[in-house]
């Protein structure tokens, strides 16, 4: 498809590879996408102006594609180029095919992080973060869309109010149909996280995320950022999962990012973390992410993955680089006993698989 329109040099390069990559593949177990680096320090905004050019011409829907690009100069953290790169999403609009994105899970996540608790107490901490989560939601909000008489049920919450944070309450306590459509299945995902951690609740939960989000101690700063990036790939994953979106089946293709200058700031981080999460999903059998990262970088991204998982196809044919790669994939992944790995990868010559 990228044929349809001029390219040159690695620009052509970058789309030969999307060509073989932006279409979806939601089946359990199958090879997550690889990132892509194109090493180039006077080409790669112009390769990357090409990808985003093709994607807003695609027929019969134009794609999703967002784009980062970061400069010499740039402070944000981790954390913070994640967040921009959810506000870009979600801010993208309603898609003719799409639809327009949720994320609820990275957008609790988010919350926990920001809360300011006024107390100190543990206890009263947590009845704190208790009644915080029931002010994030209004029972009138979810009674409206099935309740044909709003207007008594509006008068019923304002003249007895108790009887809105009872159930709040109530709802919060308990796992079932209420909560979900309250809180989304958000909470219920964040207590199945974190019960091997001891952390059943989301009240505990909500409070522990929230000590870690104020340390500056680099252990703390990775593990929530780590949590974070789990939240959001795991609102694509269910975006693009018909058992549990009913609008996920007429997404056919995957959302593209490109990220601009990623051996600036934070970028090469961002990139790692990604591979991480995305390797942790694939030793469990999950359902690949629908993340489709281009990106460009003036030198050479470090390689951490064992050298043996990094011999390189023969030529520098896009079909080639991709075929070599899912063949590495599956040998990394029999010889750990897991699913596969997303680690660092080089490409031949011009681009690197990541």
């Amino acid at each position: 498809m990228s044929g349809n329109y001029p390219a040159t040099g690695r620009g052509q390069d970058l789309l030969d590879l999307f060509d073989e990559l932006y279409r979806k593949t939601p089946r359990p177990g199958a090879p997550p996408l690889p990132i892509v680096v194109l090493v180039d320090g006077v080409n790669g905004p112009a390769a990357l102006d090409q990808v985003q050019q093709w994607c807003q011409r695609a027929e019969p829907y134009r794609l999703i594609c967002v784009r980062i690009d970061l400069a010499p100069d740039d402070t944000r953290t981790t954390r913070e180029l994640l967040k921009t790169l959810y506000s870009k999403l979600v801010n993208y609009g309603s898609h003719p095919q799409f639809g327009s994105l949720k994320f609820p899970r990275y957008q609790l996540g988010e919350w926990m992080t920001e809360l300011t608790l006024l107390s100190t107490n543990a206890e009263e901490q947590l009845a704190e973060i208790r009644r915080l989560l029931c002010r994030r939601k209004d029972v009138e909000d979810v009674i409206r869309p099935f309740n044909e008489i709003t207007s008594v049920t509006h008068l019923i919450l304002n003249l007895l109010p108790w009887v809105n944070e009872r159930l709040l309450r109530l709802a919060l306590a308990r796992r079932g149909l209420l909560r979900r459509s309250i809180w989304t299945p958000a909470i219920d995902w964040y207590e199945d996280q974190e019960q091997k951690a001891g952390l059943a609740k989301i009240t505990h939960i909500v409070r522990y995320v929230n000590q870690q989000a104020q340390e500056d101690h680099p252990a703390a700063v990775a593990e929530v950022d780590r949590r974070l990036m789990r939240a959001f790939l795991e609102d694509l994953r269910a975006a693009y999962d018909p058992a549990r979106v009913r609008r996920a089946t007429p997404r056919t293709t995957n959302c593209v990012v490109l990220l601009g200058g990623v051996d600036h700031g934070a970028g090469r981080d961002l990139l790692r973390l990604l591979a991480e999460e995305r390797l942790a999903c694939a030793d469990g059998g999950g359902l690949p992410d629908p993340l489709l990262v281009l990106a460009a970088s003036r030198r050479p991204l470090p390689v951490e993955a064992p050298a043996a998982w990094l011999p390189r196809p023969a030529n520098e044919h896009a079909a080639s680089w991709l075929a070599a790669w899912r063949e590495r994939f599956d040998r990394a992944g029999s010889r750990r006993g897991g699913s596969g790995s997303t680690g660092p990868r080089a490409g031949p010559g011009r681009s690197r698989h990541t």
